[in-house]
């Protein structure tokens, strides 16, 4: 998944790997009609972390030829739609602590082969056999999910409760996420990831209206 090759060239520029919890939370001093928490964050975060996750993974949601051409002349919502960036935190929570393991473990391996190498060994590393620690939190075997079967319960009240506020925070007036968010990414040198179209793959568009239908959201 493009996500997590967006999330091992992060770590690999030795940059922060932000937890999503950074930048969207359940606030417990709040609770909907039902009684549940509500989520927060977002665009109301002081710390520019929602603007660090837009930069580094947004891009995973939509086709990349429509992020070279709008990301750094547009407004993320000129272009983005509330369902879509909604969709992109879901997948970013729902990954984050495997991604992590398994840029971890690659890391280790790759070291650990490197030294056995330099020293005349076989060069087969013992975290290779490693079983993972962490899973999918929505999805594969997570409690209320089968394998393939798609988001458990928790991960669609997720979805629907963080649609919600992007949806709210969206049409607030005067907020200037958006405006920053364009700056960052306006004055943010070229080069890098993307910058090279002949050492990537097509992506496919993508219709995650009909997607969230076919798994029940």
């Amino acid at each position: 998944m493009d996500c997590l090759v967006e999330s091992e060239l992060v770590q690999k520029e030795s940059e922060t790997v932000l937890g999503p919890e950074k930048f969207v939370w359940r606030d417990v001093q709040r609770s909907s009609t039902q009684g549940e928490t509500i989520i927060a964050g977002l665009r109301d975060t002081t710390d520019q972390s929602y603007e660090w996750f837009c930069e580094h993974f947004m891009e995973c949601v939509i086709p990349t030829a429509e992020w070279k051409l709008f990301a750094r002349r547009k407004r993320l919502s000129e272009y983005v739609t509330p369902t879509l960036e909604a969709f992109a935190l879901l997948i970013y929570r729902n990954a984050y602590e495997k991604w992590n393991e398994e840029f971890t473990v690659n890391e280790q391996n790759s070291m650990e082969n490197e030294e056995n190498s330099n020293v005349g060994g076989d060069g087969m590393s013992s975290l290779t056999s490693s079983k993972s620690v962490h899973g999918f939190l929505y999805t594969g075997e997570s409690k209320g999910s089968r394998k393939y079967e798609g988001w458990n319960p928790a991960g669609m009240r997720f979805y629907n409760d963080v649609l919600g506020l992007i949806v709210e925070q969206r049409g607030r007036t005067g907020c200037p996420f958006e405006r920053n968010l364009l700056n960052r990414l306006a004055t943010k040198p070229k080069g890098g990831r993307g910058s090279d179209d002949g050492r990537r793959a097509p992506r496919a568009s993508n219709h995650v209206e009909q997607l969230m239908q076919i798994v029940g959201v």
